[in-house]
């Protein structure tokens, strides 16, 4: 399978997106697919939208310029031009952005962790949008949903708001979660081990990584751990990725930490072994990286039941949710009464490993990818001009474009 892979962004910096932006290509090429890069695209948008944009801050209000329908329809005369002489089977993104306004009759595919509706108003940095934007927004992401083959999400939670958001069939929705940017490919019998060492470690050991401390609960983190101090418990958190803003005995900062050096891997690795738990308290979340790279040292998460959390860390199997509500003392308990029992303990350690192996890795990911993918080209195959899919996405289009 061919497929043009299409990003705004450089999709070949290690960091792209996450790190997902990059890893993705690197998985379907790994499983056997031919990869053509399309990235790096120029944003052009029109004098109307800078307009906007300035009198949003004037009026202390968000204003997304990729959201404006000047931005994508040149993002989509960049990447129509370059599709011309690729003989793509696929075009895939991780965003429904760019393809959005795309004319061509290649089955188009998303493989992304959100709506557009699922985020409105539930990340800060989509909080407070103007009007304008959050109609555009909306609008345009229908229009790309409505002229994609497929949609694939790596949360249920995500997937479900195509569906209920924007009345995509859920025939063409799918949930691919998506694979670690770190991991350790380690057989059972060493996360045996690795989970032995960490019960005889009598110093309760927490793991915090998240760059966006407010958005990832750090201050919540920062208080189960002093909840287990107060408890009489020798605790500490590792904080990996963010600078908290006091600090305490039982609190060791790493800052950032680079994956791609050795000798930040090398720290990276060390937190995840040495650690009892990833706690992940956060207040808003898609479906972090940092669940299948725990999963892969079996390490058990503790997290917030919200967003595509429940998608990734299973209670019971690989760790446990607490609802939003849940106090500090809460989590602390139910973590001194897990490590009190041995066997529930390392039984959530070998669940979490299962869960990297079953589902949290880009191999398995890209295979399943693939096979979805081979379905498009196969239902596609009886029009050869693809006009189950084109139809709706060019009535859309031209409606739009009183969006200008």
């Amino acid at each position: 399978m061919k497929i043009a892979y299409v990003t705004t962004f450089d999709s070949s910096h290690p960091d792209a997106w996450s790190g997902a932006g990059y890893q993705i290509p690197l998985a379907l090429a790994n499983a056997g697919a031919e990869i053509v890069r399309i990235d790096n695209l120029q944003r052009k948008a029109s004098l109307p939208a800078l307009v906007r944009l300035a009198a949003s801050r004037v009026t202390h209000r968000s204003h997304h310029l990729e959201r404006e329908p000047s931005v994508l329809r040149h993002y989509a005369r960049q990447i129509e031009t370059r599709l011309e002489g690729i003989n793509a089977d696929i075009v895939l993104s991780p965003g429904s952005i760019p393809l959005t306004f795309v004319k061509t009759s290649i089955p188009k595919v998303l493989w992304t962790d959100s709506t557009f509706a699922g985020i409105v108003g539930y990340y800060p940095a989509y909080s407070g949008l103007t009007r304008r934007n959050l109609r555009d927004g909306d609008a345009m992401e229908r229009i790309a949903l409505e002229g994609s083959a497929l949609a694939a999400y790596n949360s249920d939670w995500a997937a479900d708001s195509a569906v209920t958001k924007y009345g995509l069939r859920p025939s063409k929705v799918a949930v691919v979660p998506f694979g670690s940017n770190f991991s350790a490919n380690l057989p059972p019998d060493e996360i045996a081990a690795i989970t032995a060492q960490r019960l005889r470690n009598s110093r309760v050991s927490l793991l915090f990584v998240g760059t966006q401390w407010e958005r990832k609960g750090g201050d919540f983190a920062v208080a189960v751990t002093e909840q287990l101090v107060r408890r009489g418990v020798d605790a500490v958190i590792s904080i990996v990725g963010s600078t908290p803003p006091r600090k305490a005995p039982f609190i060791k900062e790493f800052g950032f930490v680079s994956k791609a050096n050795k000798d930040g891997a090398a720290l990276l690795e060390h937190c995840y072994r040495e650690a009892h738990f990833l706690i992940h308290p956060a207040v808003a979340e898609c479906n972090a990286n940092v669940f299948s790279e725990a999963c892969s040292f079996g390490l058990p998460i503790i997290a917030k039941r919200t967003g595509g959390i429940p998608t990734s860390v299973v209670p019971g199997r690989n760790g446990t949710l607490f609802e939003p509500g849940d106090s500090p003392e809460a989590w602390a308990e139910w973590i001194v009464a897990t490590l009190r029992d041995n066997a529930l303990y390392a039984g959530l350690c070998a669940g979490a490993h299962r869960q990297f192996h079953e589902k949290l890795q880009w191999a398995v990911a890209a295979r399943k990818m693939l096979q979805l993918m081979e379905d498009c080209l196969v239902s596609a195959r009886p029009s050869t001009s693809h006009q189950g899919s084109r139809g709706p996405f060019d009535s859309r289009a031209r409606s739009g474009d009183a969006l200008a």
